[in-house]
């Protein structure tokens, strides 16, 4: 048992490294995103019902839903806030047991799997693209069950069909990533790298052709919900692409200045890792490409794409960004299969861990204060009548809390008008037709001065706003709205209630 436990405690021991990773997303004060704050008001509405006449179901195919179900069951047992940060740490712990998982089923793993831990926190978490994520650790977990397969049979492309369906329901880029994966392994049993029996034929074809068929309907539905949504081919400035690769953008959350150090730190990890992974790849296989170079074969690919693939293709924007952290997670995972010496590859991993530690306290410490943001807002949202229609009107000057206006509907059955993802048309929910078009340009974020407000609220329009919330710290005084919001605040409203940071209006009756 002693040996059992001594051959498997690295492994042991990887494994509670990725939970504890996880679990410290649970542990600090506050980790705002800025959509999770919309999110979670969309995951509210699925469970408690959508305020009917503004929000109506889109009749659209809808794929990015399955982390906003998971935030609604969450919701069911903790607060809107906690809730979301379940979620949060459900998407770290994916993310890096499924790098870990895709790198086991592909041979063995040296500790320089740890490389992905600071992957696992990067600014899609701080944007908030919980389903993008979810669906990125997803697509290594089924990528690695795929690979471990020993035999091909029809259970397994049962399995297939529903993971990439599921895949679909998750993020259509997470599905795209396990097509590639799941490409390029194909393509290693085809040449002859990799045996695999099975009972679907005589001949070699037959197989590819069988898991083509099994991919189809989640790559149909991925098309008619791609030629459904409005994209325009724009331009790409390599240079910056180029700049934003090299200085890591996918691992910058809040600020690149202040964040410089971890940066540079990670920069320097990551190439020290790149050069023991070229050894190690050369001392064994020469330049010749073996079963393990799949996920480097696969980063690559990613890496054409980020030069040549404008973030507007992808109606959802940071396309460049996303395929540059899918990239540097697969990276991390090649690296991990290369046959690296002990004695070389332990200081890298001590050094990844400082490093991940110096960074994760100071984002601890930089959020902390928007915990009490967060909360004032909770506090205010509890005042509101139920079922009363509030307008939001933001003044923060924090890129993070663009949507906290979102949490005065995080547990109140209130009529928010303020929803990106209705406005997407690739979300549960999108505006009612029959809202008047004035406001809808303005929920649509086509309009900013408000000057549709007087005639909305004298003109006793439906639907009738019945509060009005400022929040921020100071208003911004120079912006063309508030001449206007005050004139409509000065006859038609009275202060209800206030707190440091939010105040709510009533209508005068």
């Amino acid at each position: 048992m002693r040996q059992a436990l001594a051959e498997r405690g690295p492994s042991l021991l990887i494994a509670a490294l990725f939970i504890v990773n996880a679990v410290w997303i649970l542990w600090i004060p506050c980790f705002p995103t800025m959509d999770g704050m919309m999110h979670l008001q969309t995951a509210h509405m699925l469970f408690e019902g959508a305020p009917a006449g503004v929000y109506c179901v889109n009749p659209a195919p809808v794929p990015n839903i399955l982390g906003h179900y998971i935030i609604g069951i969450s919701h069911l047992m903790f607060p809107a806030l906690v809730a979301e940060r379940v979620l949060l740490a459900i998407i770290l712990l994916t993310v890096g047991l499924g790098a870990w998982a895709l790198a086991r089923s592909l041979g063995k793993v040296s500790p320089l799997i740890l490389l992905a831990l600071p992957v696992t926190v990067n600014l899609m978490l701080a944007l908030g693209f919980h389903n993008f994520l979810l669906g990125v650790g997803m697509a290594c977990l089924g990528a690695a069950a795929w690979f471990r397969l020993g035999r091909l049979t029809w259970p397994a492309l049962g399995a297939l069909v529903v993971g990439t369906l599921l895949l679909y329901a998750t993020h259509t880029m997470a599905l795209a990533m396990f097509l590639a994966l799941l490409a390029a392994h194909e393509t290693a049993v085809l040449i002859g790298w990799k045996e695999r029996p099975g009972p679907l034929g005589p001949s070699k074809w037959w197989a590819p052709g069988v898991i083509l068929l099994a991919c189809l309907p989640a790559v149909a539905l991925t098309l008619r919900f791609t030629l459904a949504q409005e994209t325009v081919w724009s331009g790409v400035d390599h240079w910056k692409n180029l700049r934003d690769l090299i200085e890591l953008r996918s691992l910058v959350l809040y600020h690149e200045m202040a964040e410089e150090k971890f940066t540079y730190s990670l920069k320097l990890l990551i190439v020290a890792c790149g050069v023991l992974g070229a050894y190690g790849h050369w001392r064994q296989h020469g330049l010749r490409l073996v079963i393990t170079d799949i996920p480097l074969v696969v980063a690559l690919v990613l890496v054409a794409i980020y030069f040549f693939i404008p973030d507007s293709v992808g109606y959802a924007s940071y396309v460049s960004v996303r395929s540059q952290w899918i990239a540097l997670l697969l990276f991390a995972v090649w690296v991990s299969l290369q046959p690296v010496p002990v004695i070389a590859s332990t200081p890298v991993v001590v050094m990844v861990m400082l490093a991940h530690q110096a960074r994760n306290g100071h984002y601890s410490t930089q959020m902390e204060p928007i915990a009490e943001r967060c909360d004032m807002m909770l506090e205010v949202g509890r005042t509101l009548d139920e079922g009363s229609v509030v307008l939001p009107v933001n003044s923060d000057d924090n890129w993070l809390l663009t949507h906290i206006s979102s949490l005065l509907a995080a547990e109140r059955d209130i009529v928010l008008l303020d929803n990106y993802e209705c406005a997407t048309g690739y979300f549960p929910y999108i505006w009612c037709p029959e809202l008047p078009a004035e406001l809808v340009a303005h929920l649509g974020g086509k309009t900013n001065c408000m000057d549709w407000l007087p005639g909305h609220v004298e003109g006793e329009r439906s639907p009738r706003i019945d509060h009005i919330v400022l929040m921020g710290y100071q208003e911004q005084v120079d912006h063309c709205r508030w001449a206007i919001l005050h004139e409509v605040l000065d006859r038609h409203y009275r202060k209800s209630s206030s707190n440091r940071y939010a105040t709510v209006y009533d209508l005068v009756h």
